[in-house]
């Protein structure tokens, strides 16, 4: 077993108590001491806990403790901090640290240290019981199980593995999950995006260069496939990696061997490639802008993810695990089970990360961190172009239509559109607010509001100064 010992405090060394603790309780820890500084780059990977000594004087730059969230799994975690920190107590369990811990006054205590080592051995238990029930909560509908089972299968076997789906569906997590699956789930896992990397730049990045290889190449550098020996390379979009490069790729899928840029010798590697693209590689190939050798290569199984319209029973999970997530706009929301619906009925054509955007925005709106419909908006959904749904939002109309004289279409659909636009107007406070809950910019309510002055056959007396504030 393996615990990430992190110190972030300016005291005494701890990690001599805490393996004299562990060796009581008969466990053989490996602990691994790491700063901040180095924590992401460390080449161990996956702990089977995090203990981190934190001090008072982190409270200076909290932008240190949003760097561990972004780093750490907090509820993976144990934090140790002075006695009489209760700032920090306090704000450590706003981000979500279920375990926080006071130092032992006498460093010397051995029963303390004891304690705290149990609280280790009891998180382990917790983490390792919750990985297994996180999967199952997360991936409910038949298809994501369905898919979930194949790649526990695919995990098992060492075959290069393409991902495909439309973008946003979560290529690189379902990566992440196969890698933990795998034996290769304590060496590395780089994620690389093909796409962000500039075209001259990819040989050097990817397989490293040697000093003196071209202008700027100061020092000997290693690439990814050699950084990420005995683990797993995920190549994102690569259906965008440069023809120039295809080959040399080609070469470390069949020999597991390549150099770097500038070099003669070759090395080898013991890397598993998985690669994934939203692109139609079959049309690339017919194009010439992808080698059909080494699309084959890359191809040797393939997993298709469903697409979040397809797997529906996923969303509700989805939606309350980012909604209290810190990692998402900073803050734990809650959601009503009205707003749950709402997201359930869209269409999704950003698939999670569209998902994951929403949440983030009705954050932003919601009261008292809890999620009405009315703070569900959508990018694709515009007020007018779409007839609202009553049974989805909050915004009911002022009045049921008018009996006696039937209208015309357009006529009753903008008399229905005055009736929300100014029910939104006396609920909320700001023009920005309004706009908000209606699902359109407040440039275009401005526009609006202006059209209902001039023409406002149903803005009464009462309601025209509210209006006039609005629309300036």
């Amino acid at each position: 077993m393996k615990c990430l010992l992190l110190q972030m405090f300016n005291g005494s060394d701890f990690s001599g108590h805490l393996k004299g603790a562990f060796e009581s309780l008969g466990h053989d820890f490996a602990i691994e001491e790491v700063s901040l500084d180095n924590l992401s780059s460390r080449e161990v990977m996956q702990p089977s806990c995090t203990v981190c000594c934190v001090g008072d004087e982190v409270m200076k730059s909290q932008a240190s403790l949003y760097v561990l969230a972004e780093s750490l799994e907090f509820k993976s975690s144990v934090f140790l901090i002075p006695r009489n920190a209760i700032e920090l107590a306090l704000l450590l369990g706003r981000m979500g640290c279920e375990r926080v811990f006071p130092i032992p006054e006498n460093t010397s205590d051995s029963d303390a240290w004891l304690f705290l080592a149990t609280q280790v051995q009891q998180l382990i238990g917790a983490v390792s019981s919750r990985e297994g029930t996180r999967k199952s909560m997360i991936f409910s509908d038949p298809k994501s199980k369905s898919m979930l089972a194949l790649i526990e299968r695919v995990a098992g076997v060492e075959v290069s593995t393409l991902l495909t789906g439309e973008s946003g569906v979560g290529k690189e997590v379902v990566a992440t999950i196969l890698h933990k699956m795998s034996a290769r789930a304590r060496k590395p896992f780089i994620a690389v995006n093909c796409a962000a990397i500039p075209e001259n730049l990819v040989e050097s990045f990817l397989f490293g260069h040697c000093k003196g290889a071209f202008t700027g190449a100061v020092k000997d550098q290693p690439g990814v496939f050699e950084e990420a020996d005995g683990g797993i390379v995920f190549l994102d979009e690569v259906g965008e990696l440069p023809l120039h490069v295809q080959p040399k790729l080609l070469r470390l899928l069949q020999e597991r061997r390549s150099a770097r840029v500038g070099a003669h010798k070759e090395h080898s590697f013991d890397v598993r490639v998985l690669a994934a693209t939203n692109q139609d590689l079959h049309e690339l190939v017919k194009q010439k802008k992808f080698r059909e050798d080494l699309f084959y290569r890359i191809n040797a199984f393939h997993i298709r993810i469903p697409s979040l319209r397809e797997r529906t029973e996923d969303i509700k999970n989805i939606a309350l695990f980012c909604a209290s997530s810190l990692l998402i706009g900073g803050c734990v929301a809650e959601l009503t089970e009205e707003a749950i619906q709402k997201l359930i009925s869209y269409g999704w054509p950003g698939n999670v990360r569209e998902l994951e955007n929403v949440i983030c925005r009705a954050k932003v709106l919601a009261v008292a961190a809890v999620i009405e419909p009315q703070h569900i908006v959508f990018d694709s959904v515009s007020f007018i172009d779409e007839s609202p749904d009553p049974e989805s939002s909050s915004l009911q109309a002022t009045s049921d239509v008018p009996q006696g004289s039937v209208s015309s279409l357009s006529a009753s659909k903008e008399e229905l559109e005055q009736q929300w636009i100014l029910r939104a107007i006396e609920e909320t406070s700001t023009r920005e607010e309004a706009a908000a809950v209606l699902g359109i910019s407040p440039r275009t309510l401005r526009h609006k509001l202006q059209k209902f002055k001039q023409f406002g056959s149903m803005v009464t007396e009462q309601r025209s100064e509210a209006i006039g504030g609005f629309g300036s």
